[in-house]
């Protein structure tokens, strides 16, 4: 994997990190990093993780309270991406219009809200690819759920996994944990999702193995997993042979000195 694609990575871990932390603020400044260095490359692995950081911040914006701001940013990401024709671009944006969905309904703005919602159906409606197919599932839902507000209340479906932070703070999940969307974005590399106490959707993800060349998302950093069992494993090596070298050194005195014993006889 080229260098600037493990910093770019990298980047993103560390922000997933400061997340579970809940540094919320510090995670937003890692992704302005990430956009600072990368926001102008024209690699599609880089720019994925680009629209990965500001999906990323939005959600991070949200969770702190500032919707207004995460709508500002996923209107970025939409006016940056929204042409791209490639799928993983294509995913992003799709992604950022549920986000702006959602912080548009934080706001008490549902008009807005249905018609984010109508520009994300006019623009995949037709897509053949499951991502995007499930993503204007979850415009369909969301845009129904608004329209008819009593009907609603009684046929939303239930959290289908933990809590969406743009639909609830993490930890304390409000009544409206049906919304579907916010995902927060990136792999990390080496090891298997992990799961943290939300509210709403997350997507699974398949972890990247060294000469996958496939980006992967979210949680696991690379190759610590399997240096900290290879570490374990030399370390109880160690310790057998250690023994092993002992209990020989020591058997071989034990006949040493029974051989002499003999000689003397």
């Amino acid at each position: 994997m080229p260098l600037r694609e493990l910093v770019a990575q990298a980047l993103v871990n560390k922000g997933l990190s400061l997340d579970a932390l809940s540094r919320s603020e510090d995670e937003i400044a890692i992704y302005d990093d990430l956009i600072a260095r990368f926001g102008a490359a024209t690699e599609l692995p880089l720019r994925k993780h680009v629209a990965q950081a500001l999906v990323n911040k939005g959600i991070s914006l949200e969770t702190l309270g500032r919707s207004a701001d995460a709508i500002v940013v996923y209107d970025h990401l939409i006016a940056r991406f929204g042409a791209a024709t490639e799928l993983p671009l294509r995913e992003q944006v799709a992604q950022a219009l549920v986000n702006k969905g959602l912080s548009l309904d934080t706001l008490g703005r549902s008009v807005d809200e249905i018609a984010v919602y109508d520009d994300l159906i006019a623009r995949f409606g037709v897509a053949m690819e499951l991502p995007l197919r499930k993503l204007v599932a979850q415009a369909l839902y969301n845009k129904g759920s608004r329209s008819a507000p009593s009907a609603a209340a009684t046929t939303r479906l239930p959290p289908m996994t933990t809590s969406s932070p743009a639909t609830a703070r993490r930890r304390n999940c409000p009544a409206r944990t049906s919304r579907q969307g916010t995902l927060r974005q990136g792999f990390r590399l080496g090891r298997s999702p992990q799961r943290r106490r939300d509210c709403g959707l997350r997507r699974p993800h398949r972890p990247l193995r060294r000469g996958d060349g496939k980006v992967a998302a979210r949680t696991g950093r690379q190759g610590n997993a399997n240096e900290v069992e290879v570490d374990k494993a030399s370390q109880i090596k160690a310790k057998v042979l250690a023994k092993i070298v002992i209990s020989l050194s020591a058997s071989a005195k034990i006949y040493s000195k029974s051989a002499q014993d003999n000689c003397r006889r």
